[in-house]
This record gives structure tokens, C-alpha cells and sequence, in this order.
């Protein structure tokens, strides 16, 4: 608002106010929490899981990425899909990290979820959780067969 020509302080204040509501509402991409993609008729892709997942919330520095990550699993890309699909989980003998067509038995799902029974803690370890709709997108992408697409 302006009196005269002059700006007055309620002024700043709002503008001051919509600089910061813009600047929080971008998020920090370390924080674990980032929007899908929209999937396609049979789920998300595997490059989408990626990209928006494993490459933003879990393979960063002291996690799942390097020459010794956790538990043997490398989840950068180019690595996570071989590092991840019918393998045994290292943590919980006779369990696949990833199962796929089932989502229920993937050991991801029961980490990501923080599952009784897990070994260690919920993932993103220290971190915030995965929102409901990232969580759903692995799912689904199980149980559509987990293709490497």
C-alpha cells in the first residue's frame, strides 16, 4: 500500500511475508519429502522411483550410496534396480528387498513403513518418513512386476 507515493510498513510486511511463505514452500530436496511424477496406466517407472525417490531421499552422503553403503545396498542410479529387485535383504534371512508382484513380502515396503519385524530403524534413517503417496508409488510399482523401465 502506498500513501503519497510512499510505502508504508504493512507494505513490507507483506511482501516480506510472501518472499518467505515462497521460499519455504520449495522444500529442501534432502528432506525426504518430494512430489511423484504421475504415473503411467500400469504405475510409476522405475526411473521415476529414482529420480524422485531413491536419488533425493536415500542414496545422499551417509546413506545409501558409496563403496560401503548399508547393508550392501547401493541405491544411486545405475545401481539401485540390481542392488534392489530379487535380492536377498541382508538384514532378514528369506526375504527379498524386492519381490516382484509383491509388495507385502518386499522388504522395502516393510522398512519404508517402519514394519514390525524390521531389523534397524524406519528409512530414511533419521530422517523424515516418506510421504504416503511416495510409499504408495513403490508399491505400486511391485506390484506391477517391478520392471526396470
Amino acid at each position: 500500500m502506498t500513501l503519497l507515493g510512499i510505502h508504508t510498513p504493512r507494505f513490507y510486511q507483506s511482501i516480506c511475508l510472501g518472499l518467505l511463505l515462497a521460499t519455504l514452500s520449495m522444500g529442501c530436496e534432502h528432506a525426504g519429502l518430494v512430489e511423484p511424477e504421475p504415473s503411467g496406466a500400469n504405475g510409476p517407472t522405475f526411473t521415476q522411483l529414482q529420480d524422485n525417490i531413491f536419488s533425493k531421499s536415500c542414496a545422499l552422503s551417509g546413506c545409501h550410496t558409496g563403496t560401503f553403503p548399508p547393508q550392501g545396498l547401493n541405491l544411486t542410479a545405475g545401481l539401485a534396480y540390481n542392488n534392489l529387485v530379487g535380492v536377498q535383504s541382508q538384514e532378514k534371512q528369506g526375504v527379498l528387498r524386492v519381490a516382484p508382484g509383491d509388495p507385502a513380502n518386499s522388504y522395502i515396503i516393510m522398512k519404508i513403513t517402519g514394519a514390525a519385524g524390521i531389523a534397524g530403524g524406519r528409512m530414511p534413517l533419521g530422517r523424515t518418513p516418506l510421504s504416503s503417496e511416495q510409499i504408495e508409488s513403490i508399491r505400486l510399482w511391485i506390484q506391477s512386476g517391478a520392471l526396470n523401465n
